[in-house]
């Protein structure tokens, strides 16, 4: 079972990098709230240059801290990404 999740993680981090923007927003769609996703994967879409790819992982994960929101504002942000994380989402 573990070597079944390290593949499964190895996979999402090649796919979470691939340069078709349309395969890392589908990932981040696919687990933008998923609660046991890897946080690796999370905060590299969550840094993600793209607003359609970064958005819903910076809005709904519940893995993401407030000091990773802040670090993420900190940086130079892609248009878009300061209004994503929403004050009324629970996380």
């Amino acid at each position: 079972m573990e070597r079944l999740r390290k593949m499964t993680y190895d996979v999402l981090d090649i796919l979470v990098r691939d340069q078709v923007t349309r395969v890392r927003q589908v990932i981040a769609e696919a687990l933008k709230d998923v609660a046991d996703a890897p946080p690796d994967i999370i905060r590299l879409l969550a840094h993600d240059c793209e607003i359609v790819v970064a958005g819903p992982v910076l809005q709904y994960s519940p893995l993401l801290s407030d000091e990773d929101l802040l670090e993420i504002i900190g940086e130079v942000p892609i248009p878009g990404a300061l209004a994503a994380p929403s004050p009324g989402v629970p996380r």
